[in-house]
């Protein structure tokens, strides 16, 4: 296997899987002017992917992102194949988004790894698994975790997980491609469930269903407190910016006094179980917290897309001027 420097260019990416994932996946990397195929074995998802990725240039081009003009030529850089064989003709990175079966997983990667020039990388979008911990003998440290975040075409961060055997220069070539395109990337040492943001994720849902399970407050007023405060000054400091703003002497005293008081249980909560077991699934049934009538559906996620857009332009504007630094 040939050396891998910090200059090496990716110059087409494969993405495997058109189900909730790859169409935006894919589409990330068209927009920033890269060559993708993005490849499924069942031709209506890909079908259902192509739908998808139309939806997202319009809104884009809605949104004052991307000229409308610039919709077909963003199009014509994605070729649509259930032809795995051709889809990984010449492409420098795959990028794996196909359901969490591991059984399916390894099949698709093994067939990557077949396919695949040898000094390709793959990345799995797994959301759970220790993909390269379970498969060792595949392409070991060019096997690696590479985790977007629902809508991937609009969030911008992508979690990187490396392993003790990822060279260095694998790393960089990533975080610079990443760059190049617009995406921001965060470099994990190593593996642990749930990674970073979704752990923290998790840390913040524990806490707000302990203090609506302790009558504390209702969901819209938690909610309403979340988008507020925390959210919005979480966009210009993170936690150890924050703690630093504040004062360690305060975060040493408010953390003696409440760490004890916060939950800690390891149990699902009850809110969650009578509400999955009443068929309560969010968006996927009748409603969760909320109700979500069948005509008001696409409407909610597409105000969440506009929403996202806009605190992306501004995220971006931010960080080119300096304002928030990254």
């Amino acid at each position: 296997m040939s050396e891998m420097n910090n200059t090496m260019k990716f110059k087409k990416v494969l993405v495997c899987g058109s189900g909730t994932m790859g169409p935006g996946i894919a589409l990330g990397f068209a927009m920033g002017k890269i060559p993708v195929s993005i490849t499924d074995i069942d031709s209506g998802a890909l079908d259902s992917g192509q739908e998808t990725i139309k939806r997202g240039l319009e809104l884009f081009a809605t949104q004052g992102m991307i000229p409308k003009d610039a919709i077909k030529t963003i199009m014509e850089r994605i070729e649509f194949t259930t032809d795995l064989k051709q889809a990984a003709d010449g492409a420098d990175l795959a990028i794996e988004a196909v359901s969490e079966n591991p059984e399916i997983k390894e099949k698709v990667l093994r067939d990557l790894d077949n396919l695949l020039g040898p000094d390709a990388i793959i990345g799995s979008n797994t959301s759970a698994l220790p993909v390269p911990e379970m498969y060792p003998d595949i392409r070991p440290g060019r096997l690696i975790i590479v985790h977007y975040f629902n809508p991937p075409h609009i969030m911008p961060l992508v979690e990187i997980v490396k392993t003790n055997k990822t060279p260095a220069d694998v790393i960089s070539a990533l975080r610079a491609f990443y760059k190049k395109i617009g995406k921001y990337t965060v470099v994990l040492n190593k593996f642990l469930p749930g990674f970073l943001v979704n752990r923290i994720q998790l840390a913040v849902m524990r806490e707000t269903l302990f203090l609506l399970e302790e009558g504390l407050a209702e969901p819209e007023e938690i909610d309403t407190a979340f988008k507020c405060c925390s959210a919005l000054r979480g966009v210009v400091h993170g936690p150890f910016e924050h703690m630093d703003m504040i004062g360690l002497d305060v975060i040493s005293a408010a953390t003696g006094f409440v760490f004890p008081l916060l939950s800690n249980s390891t149990e699902v909560p009850k809110t969650i179980t009578d509400l999955f077991s009443k068929g309560r699934l969010g968006y996927k049934g009748d409603g969760g917290f909320y109700d979500y009538p069948d005509e008001t559906k696409e409407e909610h996620i597409l105000k969440r897309d506009r929403a996202l857009i806009e605190e992306l332009k501004l995220f971006k504007k931010l960080v080119s001027e300096g304002e928030i630094k990254i």
